[in-house]
C-alpha cells in the first residue's frame, strides 16, 4: 500500500507583525470543502466553523488538538499568548497526519480544494480588519 494519503507536519509557526490583533481576541476559522465539477468549484457539505482557535487547540477532547495542538512543543506559551502576540513562534513536532475520510452519504471522489478563513473578533464581538485566508487543494479516491 502506498502512504500518498500521509501529510508530513512539523516546523515552527511564526506570529508576523501583519497580524495585528489584541492579546484578549478571538480568533475564528471557517472551513469549506469545494468539489470540481464542470470547469468550476461547487460548493460541498462539507463544512465546519471553529468559534474560538485557541481554546480548540488547547482542549484534548477537541479534533484540532488531537490533529494539531498536542504536537506544539512549547504549549506553556500557546496557553499564555495563543496566537495574538506578534513574534511568537511556536514549535511543532515532526509528525505524519493521515487523510482517510469515511462517508455514508455522498460519495467522495475527485478533486477537491478545501479553503480556511481565519477571522478575528474584539471583547465586543466586533470583527477586526484582519483576517487570513490559506487553502489546500487535492485528489480524493474511493479505496
Amino acid at each position: 500500500m502506498k502512504d500518498n494519503d500521509i501529510v508530513n507536519l512539523g516546523g515552527n509557526i511564526s506570529i508576523s507583525s501583519m497580524w495585528e490583533v489584541e492579546p484578549t481576541d478571538r480568533a475564528e476559522v471557517h472551513i469549506a470543502a469545494y468539489h470540481w465539477e464542470v470547469a468550476d468549484w461547487q460548493p460541498t457539505i462539507y463544512n465546519m466553523i471553529i468559534p474560538d482557535l485557541c481554546q480548540a487547540v488547547q482542549d484534548p477532547k477537541n479534533y484540532w488538538y488531537i490533529y494539531f495542538g498536542q504536537y506544539i512543543i512549547n504549549k506553556d506559551e500557546l496557553k499564555e499568548k495563543c496566537f495574538n502576540v506578534i513574534g511568537t513562534k511556536y514549535y511543532l513536532e515532526a509528525y505524519d497526519v493521515r487523510f482517510n475520510i469515511s462517508s455514508n452519504g455522498l460519495p467522495f471522489n475527485g478533486r477537491y480544494k478545501v479553503e480556511f478563513k481565519i477571522d478575528v473578533y474584539g471583547n465586543d464581538y466586533t470583527k477586526r480588519a484582519i483576517s487570513a485566508c490559506f487553502m489546500a487543494t487535492g485528489h480524493f479516491l474511493k479505496k
